[in-house]
């Protein structure tokens, strides 16, 4: 164990004496001699006590000096105390991880130094008291750039690989991490050997610790870069399991607090000597030599009175003194909390930087700051995206003249005058090349530390997809709307033409053929019949007309379509068409095809009142090429139709409006505005899609994209002349309308049946309940006051089961072929209904019944 002497720290004696007692002033001195050798507090029953300390070499914290014996601050301070508590100290000399080892199997009683952590004090105890807080200074040559963490991104630095400084909470190796910087860290074994590196440009910097760095610049030649970080406190470690590491901390914090407070103790000479090689040696004055001098002092003071005085005043000068270096170590404290707070601080501000920086350059929305007059201080990449210019055009750039609007943007900016933000307000902008763009902005004001504007900040949002969308959906409703309106029209229709055809037909039926009443009843039969075909066309354009599909050659129906187009188009229109061979089939009614064929066609030839060339193709359809309002594609295969002009073109306004009902641009008597709507139902109907693009002045191409038909072919029977059935059962009728009523039962009768008509349902039902079987077939119209005909229907088979039932409507999207069999019903009649027709279907219910 190697001992070392010292001075004991010294208490102030009390500064007032009696001036004219003697015996008072013995008394005091006496309480002075008291106070001056106060009873110690720290004594831990471990003289004699041999204590086993493990040290590294750590210069100037603790190392092997010259002579071969452990020198340093920690082991100065450790040797004063075990002076003082008369300790046995042997010290090993290993590895660091080794020492730790040995630590925690008891094998030493302390180790030095060693930095507190969280992780670290899991295993080993600490005294309460720091030795000394210590922190790493990245050290570089004299000629490097290396100013800033930041700095070191690309470069070298050397770094002692066992050090807390390298591998610790704040180390070298986290801050690399945290900061994502591209150094390559070499290990050393010595911050010696690391300096070396770099003085021999094998490393662009190194990390030294605060004690023996400036030590080793000097040797080294090296500089301070101004970097700082991972303060430590360094304390004496011990096994956290040893009955003496209780004892051992409370004695060692004891000296070390009084060594810390007295300047001129070995602990304050060791610091100042740090970047020598030796230790300081610590000689301590005997006990009874130090009673001896108290009492030479005590007669000194009572013989020299007014020296006393004067002593007096210079201890009262050394107490201001020593409150003053302890303010100085306080403050050096405080000093040292500060520059680890600051070093938190601005990596907190450049984590922030970062943060804030790449949210502003990853945006997918626009994010600018401009100067009071528009002009721009600063973009995201999305906003040169947006507008189209490049990051180096963006200094010449006026945010102002990018608004479609001018007074939009006069507006905008008085609303953030006054209120001093606006928050989600539709703009419309224009890009570099004049384009449209649909924003929603955000913006505030920017204010100096005066609260004065000096500029604008805020947040654009591309819309303009969502805005297109939006006027599509607004178109799409209307037409949804109107087709719903139509219909509604279409059954009040029907029943209005149930009576006029049906009372036409028996009319006809009773009159002799030559007779000239007879050519006028077919006159207003064939007119009745064109109201039911243009009713028929509203069903169409609604896409709720039940129609007869089958399988449809497109290429036949083109070719009909074109004979009849020969005598329909003026001659000055050129004719020219292209029909790819071995098309497939398309499920679909060749009528209404033909009808889509003919209304594009003749649009197209109004569109070239002189001369002009019309161009008509059928070919197979791109996969993915053809898609609805909303971008939605055809699923599988399609056959494209496309009708092209070279007229007039159609303009932007008429473009929003071409498919909607009862819109024209013909003059008046010339057009009634279906004609497009009907093609939209038709083919929409079909499962198609319909698109259109024209410039004014350069004709108009419409095309058609119907999907192909996969399944099995369907083979359409061949229209036959119905003919007419009779019989002599009893039927039911029942429908709100009258005239309804009266028509269907004179025609009924005048087939040979017996007829019960009823207008109100509940009259029906009460009837119905007394005489249920006395009837042979129901017929009941789907649309009625407070009640529809399935529900009629349910109520009917409650009474009587086995009754045959016949649906009647003119029109309701609900009643289908499919949806009557499923409600259990046996036929549907569609209004305004033949005789004929009639006839057939109330034939066949009551023949199976007999069956």
């Amino acid at each position: 164990m190697q001992q070392v002497n010292s001075r004991c720290p010294k208490i102030n004696r009390h500064p007032n004496f009696p001036r004219q007692a003697p015996v008072l002033f013995l008394f005091a001195a006496l309480v002075i001699f008291l106070a001056w050798y106060p009873v110690p507090m720290t004594k831990a029953d471990l003289k004699g006590e041999t204590i086993d300390v493990g040290y590294t070499e750590n210069n100037p914290m603790c190392y092997t000096d010259a002579r071969g014996k452990p020198a340093g601050l920690f082991v100065d301070i450790l040797n004063y105390i075990a002076l003082q508590e008369d300790w046995q100290l042997v010290y090993h000399k290993d590895s660091w991880p080794e020492h730790q080892k040995n630590l925690r199997k008891g094998n030493l009683d302390i180790l030095v130094p060693m930095a507190i952590s969280e992780e670290r004090m899991k295993f080993f105890e600490f005294n309460q008291v720091d030795a000394f807080n210590n922190w790493a200074e990245i050290y570089i040559s004299r000629d490097s750039p290396i100013k800033s963490l930041l700095d070191l991104n690309g470069k070298r630095v050397a770094s002692n690989k066992r050090g807390i400084f390298t591998t610790g909470p704040e180390g070298i190796l986290h801050l690399r991490e945290k900061f994502q910087l591209d150094t390559e860290i070499i290990g050393t074994n010595s911050y010696s050997e690391a300096s070396q590196l770099v003085a021999n440009n094998k490393a662009d910097a190194a990390v030294l610790n605060r004690m023996g760095g400036a030590r080793l610049a000097e040797q080294f030649g090296l500089v301070k870069s101004g970097i700082v970080f991972s303060p430590v406190r360094l304390r004496f470690g011990l096994n956290k399991h040893s009955e003496l590491s209780p004892l051992l901390a409370r004695a060692i914090d004891f000296h070390l607090a009084e060594l810390k407070e007295d300047q001129n103790s070995i602990y304050h000479q060791s610091i100042m000597n740090a970047l020598g090689e030796h230790s300081i040696k610590v000689e301590i004055i005997p006990r009874w030599l130090l009673l001896t001098m108290a009492g030479l002092v005590i007669l000194i003071v009572i013989t020299a009175f007014f020296v006393f005085l004067l002593n007096s005043k210079v201890k009262n000068r050394t107490r201001e003194l020593r409150n003053a270096n302890i303010s100085l170590v306080q403050s050096n404290e405080h000093l040292t909390k500060e520059i680890a707070v600051r070093l938190e601080t601005e990596t907190a501000l450049r984590e922030n930087e970062k943060k804030y920086r790449d949210l502003f350059e990853e945006s997918k929305d626009t994010i600018y700051i401009t100067n009071r007059d528009g002009s721009l201080a600063d973009i995201n990449q999305a906003g040169l995206d947006l507008f189209g210019f490049s990051k180096e055009e963006m200094g010449d750039q006026n945010i102002r003249q990018y608004f479609q609007f001018p007074d939009e943007q006069i507006q905008l900016l008085q609303q953030i005058e006054e209120e001093g933000f606006i928050k989600d307000r539709e703009i419309v902008l224009k890009n570099k090349n004049g384009s449209r763009i649909d924003c929603l902005v955000s913006a505030s004001m920017r204010r100096d530390k005066n609260g004065q504007c000096i500029g604008y900040q805020g947040i654009l949002r591309d819309i303009s997809k969502r805005v297109e969308l939006e006027n599509q959906l607004r178109q799409v409703q209307k037409l949804e709307s109107v087709g719903t309106l139509a219909g509604g029209i279409a059954h009040e229709f029907n029943n209005l033409l149930s009576p006029i055809l049906g009372y036409t037909a028996l009319l006809k039926e009773k009159i002799a053929d030559e007779r000239q009443e007879k050519e006028e009843l077919d006159q207003i039969f064939i007119a009745g019949q064109r109201a039911a075909a243009l009713v028929r066309q509203i069903l169409a354009f609604s896409r709720k007309s039940i129609s007869k599909k089958h399988h449809v050659d497109m290429g036949e129906v083109l070719q009909e379509a074109l004979s009849l187009l020969k005598h329909t188009i003026p001659a000055t229109i050129s004719i020219q068409h292209e029909i790819d061979s071995n098309l497939p089939k398309i499920n679909a009614s060749p009528q209404e095809i033909l009808q889509v064929i003919t209304n594009l066609c003749v649009n197209a030839s109004h569109a070239m009142p002189d001369l002009g060339t019309l161009s008509i193709n059928l070919k197979n359809g791109i996969p993915g090429k053809c898609s609805n309002y909303f971008g939605k594609a055809i699923v599988g295969p399609f056959i494209e139709l496309s009708i092209a002009d070279t007229g007039h073109g159609i303009d932007a306004t008429t473009m929003a409006h071409i498919f909607e009902p009862f819109y024209t641009t013909k003059d008046t008597g010339k057009g009634t505005g279906l004609g497009l709507s009907v093609v939209l139902g038709i083919v929409e109907q079909h499962g198609g899609h319909i698109s259109v693009e024209s410039e004014v002045g350069k004709g108009t191409k419409f095309c058609v994209c119907l999907p192909i038909e996969t399944g099995p072919e369907h083979v359409s029977p061949s229209p036959e002349k119905l003919s007419v059935l009779y019989g002599n059962e009893r039927i039911l009728l029942v429908d709100d309308e009258l005239m309804v009523t009266k028509v269907i039962s004179k025609m009924l009768e005048t087939l040979g049946y017996q007829v019960a008509s009823f207008t109100d349902h509940l009259e029906f039902l009460s009837v119905f309940r007394e005489q249920s079987n006395n009837f042979d077939l129901l017929i009941s119209d789907y649309t009625m006051p407070k009640i529809n005909g399935k529900m009629l229907v349910d109520q009917v088979k409650e009474i009587r089961s086995d009754i045959p039932i016949m649906l009647m409507t003119g029109y309701n999207n609900a009643v289908t072929e499919e949806n009557v069999q499923s409600w259990g019903i046996d036929a549907l009649l569609m209004k305004p209904a033949e005789i004929a027709d009639l006839s057939q279907k109330v034939r066949r219910i009551l023949d199976r019944k007999t069956s």
